[in-house]
């Protein structure tokens, strides 16, 4: 028997399940979101907020700010290339307070959070979609499955699974606060720290999350890769949680992204960068975007009566996931398989050469706007550097 009935059910309360439901409910749509755990729970991320981040985030990013790095360092072998910027480049934080406040915000919009709420089937129907969580079941007009990489809901339309990469971390505690003290205010990438991906180190409140990210299929392997990193950063002294590991769905093709009511946003919907492994921006600006396309639908607009009816609002937010995000998804595709395909060594070896010292600054600026009184170094060992 259906119980209770709504706009929107959402399956899922990491930043695309949330910023989907707030953007609903401020919408004016009644939403409820089904989270299997409860909150504040941890999560397995490196957690480093980048520009496209912070700009869908606005002020709401200085509450989760751990530290506000205005050095990013790419360091390959002798050659480290540095930028340094008046404001922060980075912010790091964890997911266990950015996931929270988001679900706040989602609530102080008028959402419904259910926690503990595991959604174990999806029927859609052609007035509605049901899904059961526990020994009831919700109804909804639409239904948005933001339920991470092995989406169930993904599952129930009818995707494929994705090809999972990984990234692994651990957290690493100073053995005294000044040691702490000389990685605040910079974030460190390392393209030779594994094949096709990279070591980073991100400085915390009270620690740094030092990980590896690899195209590779998600396997035991990373672990390996993981401990000859941090082997190599100096830190055998600090204490250490974890490790902590994550599958990451960065495929390069695009899965289906709605099917009818449904539709799939986030790690879901496979909206990774595939060379950076990086998700939080497309997650929270998908989620938006799903929510908007089923209010234009609810609505009526002209540009969803254009369409017809329940279709809609699938057309209108795949064409622009597809024209708003995944261009800036796959902006270093091409830049970032070219560094990979030459292997840690090779990599290490190329960087002498000018085209791939080219190739290092364009994988290190990400898609960050130039500008912002920023400033640009490349070191060697050897006391060489290039303005």
């Amino acid at each position: 028997m259906t119980n209770e009935r709504f706009d929107l059910i959402v399956v899922g309360c990491g930043p695309a399940g949330a910023s989907c439901a707030g953007r609903a409910a401020e919408l004016g749509l009644s939403v409820v979101v089904l989270e299997m755990a409860g909150f504040p729970r941890s999560k397995p991320c490196g957690a480093g907020l980048t520009q496209a981040a912070l700009g869908l985030l606005g002020d709401d990013a200085d509450l989760v700010t751990h530290d506000a790095a205005n050095r990013l360092r790419m360091e390959v072998g002798r050659t480290t290339v540095t930028w340094t910027g008046e404001a922060p480049l980075v912010r790091t934080t964890t997911r266990r307070e950015l996931d929270a406040l988001l679900a706040r915000r989602a609530e102080e919009a008028g959402a419904v959070i259910e926690f503990g709420a595991l959604a174990r089937g999806v029927r859609q129907e052609s007035d509605g979609v049901d899904v059961t969580a526990g020994a009831r079941t919700v109804r909804g007009r639409f239904l948005v499955g933001a339920d991470g990489p092995r989406s169930s809901v993904a599952l129930a339309m009818g995707c494929a699974r994705p090809r999972l990469r990984g990234e692994a971390y651990v957290r690493a505690f100073p053995p005294s606060q000044s040691e702490l003290a000389r990685h605040t205010g910079t974030v460190t990438f390392d393209p030779t720290a594994t094949l096709r991906g990279y070591g980073w180190v991100f400085p915390k409140r009270d620690h740094l999350n030092v990980g590896v990210y690899s195209q590779r299929p998600f396997g035991k392997w990373i672990l390996d890769d993981l401990w000859s990193f941090i082997g190599s950063r100096g830190l055998r002294s600090w204490e250490k949680k974890g490790p902590y590991a994550a599958p990451i769905p960065a495929d390069v093709r695009l899965r289906e992204l709605a099917r009818g009511r449904i539709m799939l946003v986030g790690d879901a919907a496979g909206l990774v960068d595939p060379i950076s492994g990086e998700g939080i921006p497309h997650a929270i600006a998908s989620g938006r975007m799903a929510a908007e396309a089923i209010a234009s639908s609810l609505s009526g607009t002209a540009a969803a009566s254009s369409l017809g009816g329940v279709a809609a609002a699938s057309t209108l937010y795949s064409s622009r996931v597809r024209s708003e995000i995944v261009p800036a998804m796959m902006a270093l595709r091409s830049v970032g398989n070219v560094m990979y395909s030459l292997g840690p060594r090779g990599i290490e070896r190329a960087a002498a050469v000018p085209f791939a010292r080219f190739i290092i600054r364009r994988l290190g600026r990400g898609e960050r706007p130039g500008g912002h009184g920023e400033s640009l170094v490349v070191e060697s060992t050897q006391g060489h550097r290039h303005q």
